[in-house]
């Protein structure tokens, strides 16, 4: 040994045994010059020392030098030595570490404690007085994704230190699991910068998550995660993604998950999608949201056969399924559709008024195109759209039959127009056309004034230069959630100012829980009624 490293190794261990922490690192800095017996030396040193001392420095080491970590000897298993000591004061030997080497020593003590190191943490956190050591076990946890772990960070999300909540938001997104990322959603409604930045880590978190675990968070009970999972699902829209949908559609006990993977499959328009969604509907779900949406995404399919299959929906109980089912007729009509159609209508029943009017209010152009020669169909279309359609309904209806030379019949028709819309005024948010369509023909007839929207976005732009008396909005909906919408509302309108009904297909205690807290007045339940919009408009609106 030279007088240069015997000189050297003196005052480290002076150093050592003084525990002058800021002097011995300095001298550590060397440690990768030295040869393998020095090394050697240095860690017998180092492991003797008391643990306060030896801790803070193997840390420093490690994070220097992390290819040493080999052979029998090294500062990882001397480190992990000093951690297993039963003296061991943790956050004594943390106060003196940067905080990249405390996230060394508690990933060390992880290895050493095995499940036990939650418990670890969970005693030592709260009465620690050092943030920055508070930190590092709030981030150390991200590496434990069970109940437990999850658990000790829960009361952090409550925190008013803004760096501990947003490290325990950071930790539980770097878990990745539905539990934690359902935690994370416990987060929202805090105010709008917490909420944003939720937000980015719940992208962030769903951007990393495979096919099968986006799937899982399709039934998920936060509409949070239901939606940013589809939105991940939809862009991918590959076979991997469709073969997972697919097995979906078999689970006749989670409706409302094939509810959200028939609205997937619509929104991909993948044309093989038509045969499991058929031998879904031979089924016969007992579900009407279920039949309706498995109609609303056939509309959406494209196909050329077997289009006659889609008459079945016309007789179903549920007047929201026929609605889709008659969508998905005008969508895929050819002649054997045709044909049943006429042969429905000639006969002047109460179900073929129902029909007539199903067909005109939904907006089936080109059924309406094919069937307005038709005597009876032609008579009671003059009558409807001249006192009983939407404005809109007949407006776009009058333009087609002015396309067609039909000019005898738009006369007819004009002349006895009227508005009977003098209520309050509701705004609709739903991304489903065919909804939107029943919101229409419903509060019409109800004398409802009614602006319906197809995105939150565009609801919210409107809000700018017109106030709505109440607001209906969906609760799964792309991009958003009707309670984050609630959220953005209230902020921008006042706790209590606008009354807000949230509409959806999923009946989950969550939910209802995180509506209720963004300032949601109600939920109601589809397939709705134009009875219960009414009960609801007269009980908030009055």
């Amino acid at each position: 040994m030279s007088d240069i490293q015997g000189t050297f190794l003196s005052e480290l261990k002076v150093n050592i045994d003084s525990g002058d922490l800021m002097k011995a690192k300095a001298l550590l800095a060397e440690f990768a010059d030295h040869s393998d017996g020095v090394r050697h030396w240095i860690l017998r040193q180092l492991l003797e020392a008391p643990s306060a001392v030896a801790i803070p420095l193997l840390a420093h080491l490690i994070r220097g030098f992390p290819q040493l970590l080999v052979g029998d000897l090294h500062a990882g298993t001397v480190l992990e030595n000093h951690l297993r000591r039963e003296t061991l004061d943790l956050s004594r030997a943390l106060t003196t570490q940067s905080h990249d080497e405390k996230l060394i020593t508690l990933s060390h003590l992880h290895q050493v404690t095995g499940l036990a190191f939650v418990d670890v943490i969970q005693k030592e956190l709260p009465g620690n007085r050092d943030l920055s050591g508070k930190l590092a076990m709030i981030e150390s946890l991200a590496a434990v994704p069970n109940r437990e772990a999850i658990a000790v960070l829960e009361p952090c999300l409550a925190q008013n230190h803004p760096v501990l909540r947003e490290a325990a938001q950071r930790a539980l997104r770097d878990m990745g699991t539905e539990a934690s990322l359902d935690r994370l959603c416990d987060a929202l409604g805090r105010d709008s910068r917490s909420d944003e930045q939720v937000h980015l880590h719940l992208r962030h978190a769903l951007d990393r998550m495979s096919v099968e675990n986006l799937n899982r968070l399709l039934d998920s009970k936060r509409a949070e995660l239901r939606v940013g999972a589809k939105d991940r699902l939809r862009a991918r829209g590959d076979r991997e993604v469709l073969t997972a949908l697919f097995r979906n559609l078999r689970r006749q006990d989670r409706p409302d998950l094939q509810v959200h993977t028939l609205n997937l499959l619509g929104e991909i328009g993948a044309g093989d999608a038509l045969g499991p969604i058929r031998e879904l509907l031979y089924a016969d779900p007992t579900d009407p949201n279920v039949r309706f949406a498995a109609y609303e995404a056939i509309a959406n399919l494209p196909f050329k056969s077997q289009a006659h299959a889609l008459a079945a929906g016309l007789e179903d109980a549920d007047e929201s399924v026929r609605v889709a089912a008659l969508r998905a007729i005008d969508r895929h009509l050819d002649e054997r559709l045709l044909e049943g159609i006429r042969n429905i209508l000639s006969t002047y029943t109460k179900e073929t008024l129902q029909l007539m009017r199903l067909l005109i209010a939904s907006d089936c152009d080109n059924l309406f195109g094919q069937l307005i020669a038709d005597p009876i169909f032609r008579r009671f279309a003059t009558s409807f759209l001249a006192t009983k359609a939407h404005p809109e309904t007949r407006t776009r209806f009058l333009e087609l039959l002015r396309q067609r030379g039909e000019t005898d019949l738009v006369a007819a028709i004009r002349p006895q127009a009227r508005e009977t819309e003098t209520g309050p005024l509701v705004f609709v948010v739903d991304d489903s056309p065919v909804i939107l369509g029943i919101y229409r023909r419903y509060l019409h007839e109800l004398g409802i004034r009614l602006k319906v929207f197809d995105r939150a976005a565009k609801m919210l732009d409107a809000m700018r230069d017109l106030t709505p008396d109440l607001i209906f909005t969906d609760l799964n909906m792309p991009e958003t959630t009707g309670i984050e919408l609630a959220r953005t509302v209230r902020e921008q309108q006042g706790p209590d100012r606008l009354p807000m009904v949230l509409v959806t297909t999923q009946d989950e205690e969550a939910d209802h829980r995180d509506a209720s807290q963004a300032g949601i007045n109600k939920i109601i339940l589809k397939p709705f009624s134009a009875d219960m919009l009414q009960k609801v408009i007269e009980e908030l609106c009055s």
